[in-house]
């Protein structure tokens, strides 16, 4: 497993956490997440392409990876 800190650009409130938490947490390969404002940290499995699906999830949810 790996961790993995990802800067994320818009996010303002906890609302926003919230948001980007569960699209996040859904993510195949994501064993675990924090997310903060303004920065997402997570466990990933080995799963192929899990870091990708994972910036593709914050994108989903309204909000820019840094």
């Amino acid at each position: 497993m790996a961790i993995d800190r990802i800067p994320v650009r818009g996010m303002t409130c906890e609302h926003c956490v919230r948001r980007v938490r569960t699209s996040v947490e859904a993510v195949e390969g994501v064993s675990s997440a924090s997310v903060s404002i303004g920065e997402v940290e997570v466990e990933l499995e080995g799963t192929e392409g899990a870091r990708e699906r994972v910036l593709q999830a914050i994108r989903d949810s309204g909000y820019e990876p840094a």
